[in-house]
């Protein structure tokens, strides 16, 4: 593994086709790695394979070589509180946080336009999944909910209603749509510590609510595949209380459930779901050296999970990057891509 780029400023990194840029939020600009063209771009949001910035009254949307493809003027566009739902030649939806005046509950107004004026307007309090599919929640447990309506884009026509099982509760507030199906998580209210609870992948019929099947796992379901169906959790660590170190696999397609230690003789330490990505067949870890013994350099690792295999293919410490603490990994193209939590940037290559 050779060091090819570093560099500071690094605050997030987003994967935009085939491109992986970097955001500077002190510097409000977006870098193109590769090229190194480099862009102001105050307030910078992702929106599928584009991206926007944003400042009082208007937005400009970029596709992934940095060239803008939309420029949006609106009195109503806040970088404080809008966001961009969607948008084509002649029109888009904005999205404003809005807090009533009588109450401390935030709602959604959704907000759809013309090139010239306002088509349609609606309050809620929802998580949209994609141009058809809307879920509803009652606004006071908005981030924990024990019960959602799916509807429409615009909330009008309700297609079911469906309440978590009152001995769970939801565990992300994360939905995934695959095939015909709606897959969340939830994990049981009964066990003190969460590492004592069973884990629970729930899954509906999207088109009627029906309950399709609900499959219980020994750990937390971790980064989920929508290409594969796969539930994927790669797990090292080391504490006082001793070392763990596995995978859990759950294929939605077929119900296979794979649970086994991982072939690493080293010590991991903080690897987990928090800073791994998926591409293709393998799944990419860095590990946290917060949670190195005392008496040992502070060096984090990077590694690669074989998905199919079920194995770890590479794993290595990363000198360059020693005392700093990855914070987001991504492989893209041939190249491995290391941000830290002080935003300085590690490109090696294979």
């Amino acid at each position: 593994m050779k060091l090819i780029n570093q560099q500071s400023g690094a605050s997030q990194l987003m994967l935009t086709g085939d491109k992986v840029l970097q955001l500077d939020l002190a510097a409000q600009a977006v870098i193109d790695i590769g090229s190194g063209k480099r862009i102001s771009c105050p307030r910078v949001r992702q929106l599928d394979n584009n991206f926007y910035s944003m400042e009082v009254g208007r937005i400009i949307v970029y596709d992934s070589s940095l060239e803008p493809v939309r420029i949006i003027s609106n009195p109503a566009i806040d970088p404080e509180t809008t966001s961009l739902v969607s948008f084509s030649a002649d029109k888009y939806i904005l999205e404003v946080f809005h807090l009533s005046a009588n109450s401390s509950v935030g709602l959604q107004k959704v907000m759809e336009f013309d090139n010239h004026s306002k088509l349609n307007e609606t309050l809620m309090s929802s998580k949209l999944l994609n141009q058809n599919v809307r879920l509803n929640f009652r606004p006071e447990n908005r981030y924990k909910p024990t019960y959602f309506r799916c509807s429409d884009f615009w909330g009008t026509q309700t297609y079911w209603e469906y309440s978590i099982n009152e001995n769970e509760s939801l565990f992300s507030n994360e939905y995934f749509i695959y095939n015909d199906l709606l897959l969340f998580c939830t994990i049981e209210n009964s066990r003190i510590l969460p590492h004592d609870s069973l884990f629970f992948v729930v899954a509906l019929d999207l088109k009627t609510g029906q309950f399709m099947w609900r499959r219980s796992l020994q750990a937390p379901p971790g980064l989920f595949d929508s290409t594969q169906g796969l539930f994927i959790n790669v797990y090292g660590n080391r504490q006082r209380f001793g070392e763990q170190k596995y995978y859990q696999i759950f294929d939605v397609n077929n119900g296979g459930f794979y649970l086994g230690g991982l072939n690493y003789n080293g010590a991991l330490y903080g690897v987990g779901p928090a800073v791994e990505s998926i591409n293709g067949d393998r799944l990419y870890f860095a590990g946290n050296h917060r949670f190195t013994d005392h008496n040992e350099r502070k060096i984090p690792q990077m590694g690669c999970f074989n998905i199919a295999k079920r194995i770890i293919e590479f794993c290595e410490p990363i000198l360059e990057a020693e005392e700093l603490e990855p914070q987001q990994i991504l492989f893209n193209n041939g190249l491995w891509y290391v941000r830290t939590a002080d935003s300085q940037l590690f490109v090696f290559k294979e």
